[in-house]
């Protein structure tokens, strides 16, 4: 060989070696650097092994790359700092500086809590350039064995680049809250709260308490005074012993995950009311994806858009094709597409979901005059009960897409998805007339077109 072709060999060589060792440092065009840590699985195998799994995933999606000296690594470097803080759980920010030494710009944090004879698992990811919480996911199922992990890891990780994690605009949301301030946070909605609007608008239809007439009250007898005894010493009561005040056990590491849980949906909450105004159940969210401003409000365990999704997304429609129809009542979605279409922080209303929020509204039978805005419904086969709208809720009559291509009752009819499937190919949505008081649960043909409402 030639020392010309020698130099020429050596020269392609090295920029091979560079574009490898780039493709793998994370300063590719796959994207950053992501890790991955776990909390509460049965074993530390078991956490180790689902972490690895959620990067491998993540860094497969082509939007992301490993860490320096690797996901199993970074793990095993986040338990050795979680073992020196035994009296507490490491923070969003203890994982900030541990990212920082491996070159790691974002990282998902999964929490499981054992519920039952399966596991409730959360997983956020952070961007580490500025520790805020850019995305959330949520997984029900076992985790024993490697096809269990697996399984979990797959769902996490399509939910959460469905979320479009490593989006830097979607940190600018409402439901995005500073990861410095809270620790093992999750995207679930949060249980116990008072429903907000319960009573209100109910005044009109509900009649005044009867009163006691004047000749009544003035012919009521003044009660006689008994005489007042004679005053007799009462016996002095022989002081008993103070029971010791029992120590209550310190919080558990699990109360004290669900204890930062509640209070990041707290502060949240409070992000919101400062929006509205100070108004605490409601106020306003701006999807970062299209700059739209939804009105939304709390009623019973969920804050809920109190408009119709109109963002726009493959598989959705304008009623009768006419854009206006779009702004005032928002997009009809298939129901894939409907699964997808909430912004990051929010998802589609399961049947569950639904039939919380009917109750709290009064029941099936009187929920639906309730929760309708008390404009732009018009008569139902020449009936109509005027919505009241006590809640806050707006329900909108935006119609619905058949399957066989027609527009149908726009302005009598409502028809929202819920997230619940019955089978293969119906999902079952909630129904409001125009003449009717009540809320109706039917299943649908998935290829229907209805409107969405998204909860948090």
């Amino acid at each position: 060989m030639t020392l010309s072709a020698a130099i020429l060999s050596l020269f392609c060589l090295s920029v091979y070696a560079q574009v490898g060792m780039a493709g793998r440092s994370g300063s590719s065009r796959g994207g950053d650097a992501v890790a991955a840590y776990v909390f509460g699985a049965e074993t530390s195998a078991n956490a180790e092994a689902l972490a690895e799994a959620v990067v491998d995933n993540l860094v497969r999606s082509r939007n992301y790359s490993a860490p320096r000296r690797g996901a199993r690594e970074f793990f095993r470097e986040a338990d050795r700092a979680q073992a020196r803080n035994r009296n507490r759980l490491l923070e969003d920010r203890d994982f900030c500086r541990i990212g920082s030494d491996f070159g790691v710009q974002y990282l998902c944090i999964v929490d499981i809590e054992r519920a039952g004879r399966g596991n409730s698992v959360w997983a956020r990811v952070i961007d580490l350039g500025n520790c805020r919480v850019i995305a959330t996911a949520e997984y029900t199922g076992l985790i024993r064995n490697t096809r269990e992990i697996q399984t979990a890891a797959n769902s996490l990780t399509d939910e959460l680049l469905r979320r479009r994690i490593g989006s830097r605009s979607t940190g600018a949301g409402i439901g995005v809250a500073p990861a410095q301030q809270s620790s093992h946070n999750d995207g679930r909605s949060r249980q116990g709260q008072a429903a907000v609007g319960v009573g209100q608008g109910q005044t009109a239809s509900t009649p005044n308490r009867p009163t006691t007439p004047p000749s009544a009250q003035a012919s009521t007898p003044t009660p006689v005074q008994a005489p007042t005894p004679a005053s007799v010493p009462e016996p002095t009561p022989t002081a008993t012993p103070a029971a010791p005040v029992a120590t209550p056990p310190p919080p558990s590491a699990e109360d004290r995950l669900r204890g930062d849980r509640d209070a990041m949906f707290e502060r949240l909450d409070a992000q919101l009311a400062q929006q509205a105004g100070g108004g605490g159940g409601s106020g306003t969210f701006t999807d970062s994806r299209d700059a739209q401003t939804y009105r939304v409000v709390r009623i019973g365990d969920l804050m809920w858009m109190a408009q119709n999704l109109n963002y726009m997304a493959v598989n959705m429609s304008c009623y009768d094709n006419d854009p206006s129809n779009c702004a005032k009542y928002g997009f009809l979605y298939t129901w894939d597409a409907a699964m997808t279409a909430c912004p990051a922080g929010w998802r589609l209303p399961t049947c569950e979901d639904w039939a919380n929020l009917t109750q709290a509204a009064g029941g099936e039978g009187v929920a639906g005059s309730r929760l309708r805005s008390t404009t732009d419904w018009v008569p139902f086969e020449d009936g109509f009960i005027l919505g009241t709208d006590g809640f806050g809720f707006s329900a909108l009559p935006g119609g619905y897409l058949g399957i066989d291509g027609a527009f149908w009752n726009v302005g009598a009819y409502g028809s929202w998805w819920s997230a619940t499937a019955n089978d293969a190919s119906r999902a079952w949505q909630r129904t409001m007339l125009s003449n009717d008081n009540g809320v109706y649960r039917y299943d649908w043909d998935k290829n229907s077109g209805l409107s969405v409402r998204c909860v948090r």
